[in-house]
C-alpha cells in the first residue's frame, strides 16, 4: 500500500468535516492527545501516524485503511461516502463473521438450491472459448446497458437480514485494448407471497469507477474468508455448552 502523508490528511480532514465531528473528539476516541490531528494536518509537518492509529481512525470514521491512505475523498460527493460507508459495513461483518455467504459458479446453481427468481441481467449464455467448450452468460448491467460484460465463475452469495439475499458478480469487460474485471452488487429482497424485488447497488462501472476500490476491498475479504471453517450454529451451541463448564486454565490456547 503507498503511503502519501498529505492525501492521508486530506482524507481525515474531508472525513471530519462530513460526519460533523469535533477535531477533539475524534482525538478522544482514538486515545491520542488534544491538537495531535491539527499538527499532523499541517503542511509542514512531519508527523507520521503509525498503522494502529491509522487503523483507529479508519474505524472510527468509518471507511476502510486502503480508503483512507488511497483514496482521494476531496473528489467524493454525499452517495460516493454514503457507498463506501455501506461497503465498509458489509466487508466489517465478514471478517466479524455475522453473516453467512458463500461462493458460486452459477447462478442457476443458486436458483436450484434456495429458489430465487430469475435475474433481468442474464439474458443468454454465450461461447467465450469453443476449445475448452466453456461458456458464459451475457450480463446486462443496471448502472452501464452497454457494457460488454460476461459473469466468471467466481462469485459470492450471502444473506444480510436487514437487507435480504446479497449477490456480488465478478464479471469479464471485454474492451477494445483487453478483458478488465468488474464487480457489481445487487439484493434480492424476501417480501414473501412470491414477490421479490432486485435491486442494483453498485457497480465498479458506476461514476467512472469511483466505487471500484472499495467493492473490490469487500470481494477481496470475501475471498480471503472463503476457505473459513465453516461452523454451524448447532455445533456452536453444543461446544459452547461444553466449554462452558472448563475452567479456562483447561483451555489448550492459555
Amino acid at each position: 500500500m503507498d503511503f502519501e502523508r498529505s492525501r492521508l490528511m486530506n482524507n481525515i480532514s474531508v472525513l471530519i468535516k462530513e460526519k460533523g465531528l469535533k477535531v477533539g473528539e475524534l482525538e478522544n476516541k482514538v486515545g491520542i492527545s488534544a491538537g495531535y490531528i491539527s499538527k499532523m494536518t499541517k503542511a509542514d509537518s512531519e508527523s507520521m501516524p503509525g498503522i494502529d492509529l491509522i487503523y483507529k481512525l479508519a474505524q472510527e470514521l468509518e471507511v476502510s485503511v486502503e480508503a483512507l491512505v488511497c483514496g482521494d475523498f476531496n473528489k467524493s460527493n454525499d452517495n460516493l461516502l454514503f457507498l463506501i460507508r455501506f461497503l465498509h459495513s458489509l466487508e466489517e461483518d465478514v471478517n466479524l463473521h455475522r453473516h453467512e455467504w458463500e461462493s458460486f459458479e452459477t447462478y442457476g446453481a443458486l436458483q436450484k438450491e434456495y429458489a430465487f427468481p430469475d435475474l433481468p441481467m442474464m439474458t443468454r449464455t454465450l461461447e467465450v472459448n469453443l476449445q475448452q467448450k466453456e461458456s458464459a452468460f451475457q450480463f446486462v448491467s443496471a448502472f452501464k446497458k452497454d457494457a460488454n460484460l460476461t459473469v466468471t465463475k467466481d462469485n459470492f452469495c450471502g444473506f444480510v437480514p436487514e437487507l435480504g439475499t446479497v449477490l456480488l458478480f465478478k464479471l469479464d469487460n471485454h474492451l477494445p485494448e483487453g478483458r478488465k474485471t468488474e464487480f457489481e452488487m445487487y439484493v434480492i429482497e424476501d417480501r414473501g407471497g412470491g414477490d421479490e424485488p432486485i435491486t442494483p447497488m453498485c457497480s465498479s462501472l458506476d461514476s467512472d469507477g469511483e466505487v471500484s476500490p472499495y467493492i473490490t476491498d469487500l470481494y477481496n475479504c470475501l475471498l480471503k474468508h472463503s476457505k473459513d471453517i465453516k461452523v454451524s450454529e448447532e455445533t456452536r451451541t453444543l461446544i459452547n455448552r461444553y466449554l462452558s463448564n472448563r475452567e479456562p486454565s483447561e483451555l489448550p490456547f492459555n
